[in-house]
């Protein structure tokens, strides 16, 4: 079902008139070996509307994560997306991961995480982007007990390519 609705949003974005689209990468997840990227679709001259992806591995000291996670986040700027402003971004993703010890997967957890970002845009050459901005996520598992560990405090530094 929620891919369903991924789906579903992304054509309601594609079906926009005079859509342009946006590849984000957030460098800062690629220290402990996570991907982070986005799809940006406009919706409007002061909206977008993003398909995410994060996954990868990480390895600290014995234990192994293994993290895969989609979801979808609406950013809306102060400006156009092509002037420099503020913005603010809620989001949702699914993420599922595995927890391995020497090599033997211990846990696997699936959780839903549900967030807000609050940032500057900075625009270049009608090409080039950068947002920076703090936020808060809040995490859940399938039991919708919240999740501590993963909960906080979160930073987006996502340099965009439009084409």
């Amino acid at each position: 079902m929620k891919k369903l609705l991924l789906v579903f949003l992304l054509l309601i974005s594609l079906s926009a008139k005079d859509s342009s689209w946006s590849l984000k990468i957030n460098p800062l997840p690629l220290v402990v070996g996570v991907l982070s990227a986005d799809i940006e679709a406009r919706v409007m001259d002061w909206a977008t509307v993003s398909v995410t992806y994060q996954g990868g591995g990480i390895i600290l000291a014995d234990t192994g994560f293994d993290i895969q996670s989609y979801g979808i986040k609406a950013t809306y700027y102060t400006n156009t997306i092509k002037d420099d402003g503020y913005y603010i971004t809620p989001s949702y993703q699914n993420f599922s991961s595995n927890i391995m010890i020497m090599g033997k997967k211990v846990s696997t957890t699936n959780e839903n995480a549900y967030g807000i970002i609050v940032g500057y845009h900075y625009d270049w050459f009608d090409f080039i982007n950068l947002n920076t901005g703090l936020g808060y996520n809040y995490v859940q598992n399938q039991d919708f007990r919240a999740v501590p560990l993963f909960s906080g405090v979160i930073a987006d530094f996502s340099f965009g390519f439009d084409f």
